[in-house]
This record gives C-alpha cells, sequence and structure tokens, in this order.
C-alpha cells in the first residue's frame, strides 16, 4: 500500500486485531502486512467480570527499528506480551526452557512462544510483529465502559496513540462446570519431567495458578502413589500438598473431577492383594476426606490408549470387570474402536479428537457412561485449532471433559515455557492463549444455555433456544482440520461470542445456587439382571419391548461367548 505521511513518520504501520487466529511457524506470521482496512485507531474489548480478553497489535515496520515500547493505560488489570521468535531478534534465544533436561524447544515453533515484555528490540524493514495485550476484568470490575490508552514508540521516532475502550458487562463468567485440564506430569523419567528450577512445591502452585487463569477446572496426577491398602494411608504429596495448593489456585472444586494415575486400592490377587469390601472401603475414606477438604472426585485413568481388540486383553477384561463393583470411576484416552470394544469396561471415555460421533454420545449415556476428548496432535502454533477444540467442538457434542497432551513434556508440545529467576512467571504460547478463548466460548455457552432453562418462559429463550441449535448443528469439524473458515470464518468466534453474551444480558444471568450440577455417570453393569440365565432366557429376553432389557440379554449373550 502507499502508506500516508504520518505513517511514514512514524515509521511503522499499527493494525489491531483477535490474536493468534493463524498457524504461526517458521517465521510465517499473522499480521505480516494485513490489509489497509485493519489499521487501528481505537482497540475495543468486550468482556464479563472475571474474564481475560487479549487482543493483538501488529506492527509492520516501513524502516529499519530499534526498541519499540508498547504502553497501555487502564484501570484493569493488563498483561502484556511479545513473541520470541523469528523476525524479532530476542535474547530468549540464548535460554531455552530445560535445556541440559533433554527437552530444548523444537525450532520450528519458538514463533509461537511468547514472552512477558512490553519491547520489541529489533524489527527489520518490512518484517511484522506483534504485541499481545490481556486485559482482565476482575470479579469486583465495575461493569460499564473503561477508557484509556495504548501507546507505542520506537526509537527515534514519534508516539502512536490508540483510543483503549473496555466494556465490562455487567455479570460474571462463570466457571465451566466440565474438566479441563492439559496432561501434566509433575514426575516422570526420560528427561520428560519439569526443569530442575521448576521441581518445587512453589513453581507447581504457579502452574496451577496459571492453569486456572486459563480457565481450567481440572489437572492429572502422576508419580507417588496414594497408597490406600492401609487406612488412613502414609502422608502422600498429593493429599498433603497437591491437592490444596490446586484448590488455594482456584484450579480445582468439589463438582469436577481430577484424573489420578497414583490411587492405590492393592492388587486383584498376590502379595498385598485387597477384597472388593477392602477397595471400598478405602474408596469410601477417600471420598469423605475429599468432601471434608472440599476436594474432587479422582477419577482412576487405567490402561493407556488400550486399542481394541486390546493390546492389554485379558487382564484389562479381568481388572476394569473387576472394578464394576468398586466406587472408583474409570477412564483412558482411546479411539473410537476402543470406545466401541471397551466402552462397557470404563466410566469415562477420553476419545481422541474428531471420532466422535452423536451417537457415539448416545451409546455413552445407554452405558451410564461419558465421552470426554483428547489430542496428542496439536501444536502450540496452531491457534484456530485450540480454540475451536477447546470451545465450540466441546459445546456441539456436549463432553464432559478436555485434555491434550502435553503440558510440558515435549518439546513440540508444550503450552508454556519458563526461565529461572523469573519469581515463579509462566509465559504461554499462543496456543495456550487460544486454548483459554476456546473454553471462555464454551462457559458464554452454558451460561445462556443455563438462562434458558431458568428463563424458560421468557420470549427471548425460544429464539436464543434456535440460535443455539443452527449453531450446534455446524460444529462437526474435526478439530485437526479447523482452519479459518472451517468451521466458520476467524471474525465469526467474536460474534458468537459476543450475541451469546447480548442473549444473558437480556434473559437475566442465573444465580450460581440455582444451578446444580448433574450427578457423576456411574457406569451400568448392564448384563447383571441376565447374568446366570440359560441362553433360552436370554433370546427371550431379546424380544422385550424395553430397550433395556433387551440390551442386558444381548450383553448376557456376548459374555457367554
Amino acid at each position: 500500500p502507499a502508506w500516508a505521511a504520518d505513517q511514514q513518520r512514524s515509521g511503522y504501520v499499527v493494525y489491531s486485531h483477535l490474536p493468534h487466529m493463524r498457524k504461526i511457524a517458521n517465521g510465517d506470521f499473522i499480521g505480516a502486512v494485513p490489509s489497509g482496512t485493519a489499521i487501528a485507531e481505537k482497540v475495543s474489548y468486550d468482556l464479563a467480570r472475571g474474564e481475560y480478553e487479549s487482543r493483538q497489535i501488529t506492527v509492520t515496520a516501513l524502516e529499519d527499528l530499534k526498541y519499540i515500547h508498547l504502553d497501555v493505560e487502564t484501570d484493569l488489570d493488563v498483561r502484556v506480551y511479545r513473541p520470541v521468535g523469528h523476525p524479532v531478534r530476542s535474547r530468549f534465544l540464548e535460554y531455552s526452557p530445560n535445556k541440559g533436561d533433554g527437552d530444548s524447544i523444537a525450532a520450528w515453533i519458538h514463533d509461537a512462544f511468547l514472552d512477558t515484555s512490553n519491547v520489541i528490540d529489533l524489527l527489520d524493514k518490512e518484517s511484522s510483529a506483534y504485541f499481545v495485550i490481556t486485559i482482565h476484568a476482575a470479579r469486583d470490575a465495575a461493569p460499564g465502559i473503561h477508557r484509556g490508552w495504548i501507546r507505542l514508540k520506537a526509537h527515534g521516532k514519534p508516539v502512536t496513540e490508540l483510543e483503549l475502550v473496555v466494556r465490562v458487562r455487567d455479570f460474571e463468567l462463570q466457571r465451566a462446570r466440565i474438566a479441563y485440564f492439559p496432561f501434566f506430569y509433575v514426575q516422570w523419567g526420560g528427561g520428560r519431567a519439569l526443569p530442575k528450577f521448576a521441581q518445587t512445591d512453589q513453581w507447581i502452585e504457579a502452574l496451577y495458578r496459571d492453569m486456572a487463569e486459563h480457565s481450567h477446572t481440572s489437572v492429572s496426577f502422576y508419580g507417588p502413589q496414594i497408597d490406600l491398602k492401609q487406612l488412613p494411608p502414609p502422608k502422600n504429596w498429593y493429599m498433603d500438598v497437591l491437592l490444596p495448593a490446586a484448590k488455594r489456585a482456584g484450579l480445582i472444586s468439589p463438582d469436577v473431577p481430577v484424573i489420578s494415575f497414583v490411587t492405590n486400592l492393592g492388587p486383584l490377587s498376590g502379595d498385598g492383594a485387597t477384597s472388593v469390601e477392602q477397595k471400598n472401603e478405602a474408596m469410601d475414606w477417600l471420598n469423605a476426606e475429599s468432601r471434608k477438604h472440599g476436594w474432587p472426585e479422582l477419577i482412576s485413568y487405567s490402561y493407556d490408549e488400550p486399542g481394541y481388540p486390546s493390546r492389554y486383553s485379558p487382564a484389562i477384561e479381568e481388572y476394569l470387570g473387576s472394578y464394576r463393583k468398586v466406587n472408583v470411576r474409570q477412564c483412558a484416552a482411546m479411539d473410537a474402536r476402543a470406545a466401541y470394544g471397551l466402552g462397557e469396561l470404563y466410566d469415562a471415555w477420553i476419545v481422541y479428537a474428531g471420532h466422535i460421533t452423536h451417537e457415539m454420545i448416545d451409546e455413552a449415556r445407554r452405558h451410564g457412561a461419558e465421552v470426554w476428548t483428547y489430542s496428542c496432535h496439536l501444536h502450540p502454533c496452531e491457534p484456530v485449532k485450540e480454540r475451536y477444540y477447546a470451545g465450540l467442538y466441546m459445546w456441539a457434542y456436549q463432553l464432559k471433559g478436555h485434555t491434550t497432551w502435553h503440558h510440558y513434556a515435549q518439546g513440540h508440545f508444550k503450552n508454556i515455557w519458563m526461565r529461572p529467576g523469573d519469581d515463579h512467571a509462566i509465559m504461554p504460547t499462543v496456543g495456550w492463549e487460544a486454548r483459554r478463548d476456546g473454553i471462555d466460548d464454551y462457559r458464554y455457552l452454558q451460561m445462556l444455555e443455563d438462562a434458558i432453562a431458568f428463563h424458560g418462559n421468557h420470549p427471548l429463550a425460544a429464539e436464543a433456544t434456535q440460535w443455539l441449535e443452527r449453531l450446534r448443528s455446524r460444529m462437526t469439524t474435526n478439530p485437526h482440520k479447523a482452519e479459518p473458515g472451517n468451521p466458520i470464518e476467524l471474525e465469526a468466534y467474536g460474534r458468537i461470542r459476543s450475541k451469546a453474551a447480548d442473549y444473558i444480558d437480556r434473559l437475566g444471568v442465573v444465580p450460581p445456587e440455582a444451578i446444580k450440577s448433574p450427578p457423576a455417570a456411574r457406569l451400568k453393569d448392564e448384563a447383571e439382571p441376565f447374568r446366570g440365565k440359560s441362553i433360552g432366557e436370554c433370546i427371550t429376553g431379546l424380544t422385550n419391548d424395553d430397550w433395556s432389557v433387551r440390551r442386558a440379554a444381548a450383553w448376557t449373550l456376548f459374555e457367554m461367548g
């Protein structure tokens, strides 16, 4: 474009747009000379109390620039980030998180890493880089319009001022009532643990706090065990340190479960074996302790990615079959084949993203199971996929849990990074920021559904319901294939959230005390009514008018071979 005289004097052009909404890798930034219509004069935010919202300020250099400063004047909480990779020449690359611990950052995702900084040191002519401005409206923030300024200045150049207008809605954005958690192994061998400087209780609580600030509601526990073969159990890290820390951080709550690789109830046979009665006594004790301290349910993770036919057979059928009579839910990551072939053994099917269908959801309900989801193939430089997967996809399929591999353990799957000496500061990737945007999309739609259910007689309820039904019917895209225009254009994400917020404003917010979470689904032993009966009785059962009786007869025949 032909730059105006004032732009030439500044030495750069400034754009404002939604953050991180294209793939960012190998120097391919969003905002590398956007269209002229995106040139910023005013930057606007629209957020509920309790919400974090980000805008991206892209700077395109018309000449070589040094020391581009960005300052924000506002009465709200604000954080400013900048990228750490090409084309920004950054001291960050002198320190790679986990360097020396066997897991340095993959070079091709450097561009997806953000640093807490309001300065871009150097920017070459005709290159673009960006800042991310994240504004937080605290729970007690005053509703209404908050005005301020964003000021940019490069060394030797005049100041550029952008008007800042933040609308704070007159309601608090309520937590998601489902499990959002990254797979997070605090202690794991093979060089995949946290770097040595971060292996402290203080750093782990900071990580939990960062998860909570990114709208997550749960966590996974891995490492030393909670040994429940004797009661009360020996002192252990989870009950003495990690559960209290996660609660203080605002990450966990009694109504959303966490994932446990560490609940040791004893083997089925051999040395140290415990009976079903002993296992239930242990779980009764653990659940009572959780209620007393306001901790969540611990769902046991069993037989990772089992596959079907199962690579663990027959052990998996024997082990999980025996746990039908134990008061602990079981879960595992799996593909659709395993959900089909082993679904009667798991209370929560954590199904690979893109494999889920509405019929799978219906079948899980018939089993008394829940469908959750995971991916081990999303990278932090793919923000559109991250936002769609965590938000609209979760909501459209009414899933009960969402996780991704991995929070920290592998170089090209990291969500966050850390630096020694930074006072427990956690720096994000663009994918981690986009995942929060997706979870917040879910939270708005959850609040709207609550409002419709509570204010069902309101004349606007039917209109809002029809809008949600049309929206849900469009959200069937495999998250690994989401991109601008599939299933929706980039600008539509903001429009959907804004429309949901308008409906909530007009219908009225439901008081939190009026919202009751449904009881956790518990896997049925569907064959039990016919187990021990003859083949003839089971065949007769297949003709019953009640579908649950027909299923019980069919499952018994299946067990009989």
